[in-house]
């Protein structure tokens, strides 16, 4: 349930606005390892939104601790989708940009 989930979950986002951390919550939509019958999209969704429960969201700023990324041809390590892992990198790349700002 979406509570058994912020139970587990809920910890990281209290954690990322201790210590001015984020998440990237990254899923890939072919995962040979998830079953077919789940919805990925929702899962991730629901993933996210346990993680930044109440304490995950920070007062004057644009965006929540943990961030969903949906490579919906990604298999488990990326090696398949086409651009998946191009995707990815450039996703981290640009989480780590806005949780480290270069000084320039």
């Amino acid at each position: 349930s979406d509570e058994d989930m912020t139970k587990r979950l809920g910890h990281i986002g209290k954690w990322g606005v201790e210590n001015s951390a984020y998440l990237l919550a990254a899923f890939s939509g072919a995962d040979e390892y998830v079953p077919s019958s789940v919805d990925k999209d929702l899962l991730l969704e629901r993933m996210c939104r346990a993680m930044n429960g109440s304490e995950g969201k920070r007062e004057n700023c644009e965006r929540s601790v943990a961030k969903p990324l949906m490579l919906e041809t990604g298999n488990h390590n990326l090696s398949e989708g086409q651009d998946d892992g191009d995707r990815f990198v450039a996703a981290f790349a640009e989480q780590l940009e806005f949780a480290v700002p270069s000084s320039s």
